[in-house]
């Protein structure tokens, strides 16, 4: 089955922002990044292992958010999302400054 991989931040510049790639039937959502990772040459992104990955990218399928064991259907869309970053950052002086 076919699926679409749509990246954001710096995994966009590696692999570009949307990519179809072939996954086989019956697949879940752990398994499913675990091989667009491998096909794409992304290094190894294992869902398997619970909520260590929590804080560090967000994994969506269809714009919503799925257990590890969710099932990929063919034509689906699964969106990798860096953490937002910015804001404020507080000084030893205790004063805010802005994030570059």
């Amino acid at each position: 089955m076919r699926v679409k991989a749509r990246f954001f931040g710096p995994l966009a510049a590696k692999s570009g922002e949307e990519v179809e790639v072939e996954l086989p039937e019956n697949v879940r959502l752990a398994d499913a990044v675990e091989s667009i990772f491998k096909q794409l040459g992304l290094g190894q992104l294992n869902l398997q292992q619970g909520e260590a990955l929590r804080g560090f990218i967000a994994v969506l399928i269809n714009g919503k958010a799925f257990d590890r064991d969710a099932p990929v259907k063919d034509g689906d869309e699964i969106s990798f999302y860096p953490p937002v970053s910015g804001g404020c950052l507080r000084q030893p002086s205790g004063d805010l400054e802005r994030a570059p």
